[in-house]
């Protein structure tokens, strides 16, 4: 049986006894019912304390669980960031490779177009030559600027 089962209970048998005496002594009604009103309150008074104690472990429980989560998020956020990082090297790295294959593409096809410019002597083959000659610098220029800058590095190595 539960503590607040047992408070009903008690308040029941209080209020049950109160009716008996009054209808025993009806002369000392009033300080009767006033006593069994004072133990009645009081009974309730425990009544209500048992419920907020149950209700503080509730919250305490559920404070628990939570903190419990917070350190799981806080856990895999880490492990995430991680990943991340590694990504990133990964991207890097996958986008430097890119870049050199474009490079090398860029001057084959510069060098080709010069030495067919060379052999037909067409304006259009020479415009075509310097056309080509022209993208291959821009790429160097610019793979020169990404070249100087410091690849990310990752903690989590």
């Amino acid at each position: 049986m539960t503590e607040q089962r047992s408070y009903l209970l008690a308040l029941v048998g209080v209020m049950a006894v109160v009716g008996i005496v009054v209808a025993l002594q009806p002369t000392q009604a009033v300080p009767i019912i006033g006593f069994g009103t004072l133990i009645a309150v009081a009974l309730l008074q425990l009544l209500q304390g048992q419920k907020a104690a149950i209700k503080v472990e509730e919250v305490a429980s559920t404070q628990k669980d939570a903190a419990a989560l917070v350190a799981k998020v806080a856990k895999t956020l880490q492990t995430a960031e991680g990943k991340v990082d590694k990504l990133a090297l990964v991207a890097e790295a996958t986008h430097t490779l890119v870049n050199s294959a474009m490079g090398n593409q860029l001057q084959i096809s510069a060098l080709l177009a010069r030495r067919l410019s060379t052999i037909t002597g067409e304006s259009g083959d020479i415009s075509a030559a310097v056309e080509a000659e022209r993208l291959y610098d821009d790429h160097i220029r610019k793979q020169a600027v990404v070249d100087a800058k410091p690849l990310p590095r990752s903690d989590a190595s």
